[in-house]
């Protein structure tokens, strides 16, 4: 729902969460290379998605994991399964060689590592007047904002909004002009690029489920200011070793 009757809250949240299948953010930043690696909800844009509501970042925290590293884990599981049936006893759980229990120990860490959820970060955002606001026309965007899409003027007039623009009946919002960039450059990543090269380094958008704002950056120059992380990895996930990611001896896996 579109509501331009409300004044810009001119005030951004101090920080903003990002839920991520991936540890370590906090030392190297946040890379738009890393998009669509994890099983993270879809966002309406490209580039990192937040929230300003920490509920809702840890709802996503036990919904996100990294796929490639679950395959990997999946194939090892299989082929320890096999490798443990070469040394099971009668009874369930039970094996007749020690190397039998020691490769159940294998296969509970791999299973509590599959099942354990990412981490949650947080963020500085950038001001909400540097930010498109996806729910506004163009004149209640920011005068920033305004200022910077000056030259697409012309075009969203031609487009829509006027009598005589193809859909006059249709206003230019935040939404329509990230769609019109989109199908001008080609593409969601191209438009964000275009964005960002112009000094607009991200979007947001009001969730009416949560009533909470919802971010979506894709500078990232600006996808580093003082990230936290707010789960210690010794609490909250069994650290495998090396050999733990090592197929089993015997097993027939290149």
């Amino acid at each position: 729902m579109h509501n331009d009757h409300t004044p810009p809250d001119e005030t951004t949240p101090k920080r903003a969460w990002h839920a991520s299948p991936y540890w370590g953010i906090e030392h190297v930043g946040f890379k738009l290379d890393k998009i669509g690696t994890g099983t993270g909800l879809r966002s309406p844009a490209f580039g990192i998605y937040f929230t300003d509501n920490r509920d809702s970042g840890e709802r996503y925290r036990k919904q996100i994991y990294d796929l490639a590293k679950i395959d990997r884990i999946n194939k090892l599981l299989s082929e320890l399964s096999r490798e443990m049936d070469k040394y099971r006893a009668g009874e369930c759980g039970k094996f007749k060689d020690p190397r039998g229990y020691e490769l159940k120990a294998k296969y509970d860490r791999l299973i509590n590592e599959k099942t354990t959820p990412g981490q949650l970060y947080s963020m500085e955002m950038p001001d909400d007047d540097e930010l498109l606001d996806w729910d506004r026309s163009i004149n209640g965007q920011s005068k920033k904002i305004i200022e910077k899409l000056q030259r697409y003027n012309l075009e969203f007039k031609t487009e829509r909004g006027t009598p005589e623009s193809k859909h006059p009946d249709l206003k230019t919002y935040g939404s329509s002009i990230y769609g019109y960039l989109t199908d001008l450059t080609g593409s969601e990543k191209a438009a964000t690029l275009y964005l960002s090269s112009i000094g607009i380094p991200g979007l947001r958008y009001l969730n009416h489920f949560s009533n909470a704002y919802e971010y979506v950056i894709w500078d990232e120059k600006r996808l580093n200011k003082n990230i936290q992380a707010h789960y210690s990895p010794n609490n909250t996930m069994n650290t495998l070793s090396e050999e733990d990611m090592q197929p089993p001896i015997g097993s027939t896996s290149n």
